[in-house]
């Protein structure tokens, strides 16, 4: 799995274990700044800004435990023709698949999920004036 996200600028998010999503933003940067221009001059204002990025490695265990009832319909009425519980989630989310069970826990079973994670963001900005004479 891969990460990608850029706070203040945009974001990205792409996972690809069995799927794969992007997501983009593009935030505005708004300045609020006084600029005295002199008579007979022009003055060009640049807004500049710092980033900075973060390189990272992540891992997410996350742990199920429960039951799953499976209803069984008759499809010209709807009616339920017959119901399966699964108490022991190991039975079906198995190390095949990519889940492991949880010790001493008797029901449940986690799936890890890695991955790297890459973020741009923001770290500062300024205003440089070049002014000249016209």
């Amino acid at each position: 799995m891969f990460i990608q996200a850029n706070g203040g600028f945009r974001h990205e998010l792409t996972l690809s274990r069995d799927m794969e999503e992007v997501f983009e933003e593009e935030l505005i940067w708004t300045l609020d700044t006084e600029v005295i221009v002199p008579p007979g001059y022009r003055t060009r204002a640049e807004l500049v800004i710092t980033e900075d990025e973060y390189n990272g490695k992540f891992q997410v265990e996350t742990i199920f435990e429960g039951s799953i009832s499976v209803k069984l319909r008759d499809k010209k009425d709807g009616s339920i023709v017959f119901v399966i519980v699964i108490n022991d989630l190991s039975k079906l989310l198995n190390a095949r698949n990519g889940f492991y069970p949880v010790p001493n826990s008797s029901n449940a079973v986690s799936f890890i999920n890695e991955g790297f994670c890459h973020c741009h963001f923001g770290i500062g900005q300024r205003v440089e004036l070049q002014e000249e004479k016209i």
